[in-house]
């Protein structure tokens, strides 16, 4: 786009975290500070990050109420995210999580010392974010527990309300 054009970023954070890393980072091939990035730094290709958290929408005077005041737009790309609910299923507080920077930051440090035992990936309800990541980060544990010599001892189970594999091509019961 040319310079006529104006794009702003409006989000209620800083940062930006790359979640497709996190599965490496729950098994230590990635850092906190490599999965993440300023979303101040788009104003070097031109964006404008606003930090704020968005109110309300009014698409027929084409507005976005934010914390920070009122903006404009012309056109709008609204991503609402996704905010995990850990009180709609009894004891997920408590549980490890790799969706989200804290919870995979937790889950690192407790798979450090993991040497045997069972790990259960469990999706709760669909829809959710990312439905390859329950099974990449199978893929990641069993590679990571391989490499540390303590796979044998630990069982990686992964459960879903899915028939199948996002992606597999199969109907379920099908060859």
């Amino acid at each position: 786009m040319g310079r006529d054009h104006e794009v702003t970023v409006i989000d209620r954070s800083k940062q930006a975290y790359l979640c497709g890393s996190f599965p490496l980072l729950i098994v230590g091939e990635r850092e906190s500070n490599k999965v993440r990035r300023s979303l101040g730094s788009l104003t070097r290709r031109g964006v404008r990050h606003l930090e704020a958290e968005v109110e309300s929408v009014d698409t027929s005077s084409h507005t976005v109420t934010t914390s920070a005041g009122k903006q404009e737009y012309d056109y709008l790309v609204l991503a609402s995210g996704a905010v995990y609910d850990w009180d709609a299923v009894p004891g997920a507080r408590n549980a490890y999580s790799f969706y989200n920077i804290d919870t995979a930051r937790r889950l690192r440090r407790k798979l450090a010392s993991f040497r045997n035992g069972r790990v259960i990936i469990a999706v709760a309800s669909l829809p959710y974010k990312c439905p390859p990541a329950p099974f990449e980060t199978s893929l990641v544990l069993d590679w990571a527990f391989t490499r540390s010599g303590v796979r044998r001892d630990v069982e990686i189970h992964v459960f879903t309300p899915e028939p199948m594999p996002p992606g597999s091509g199969r109907a379920p019961g099908g060859r």
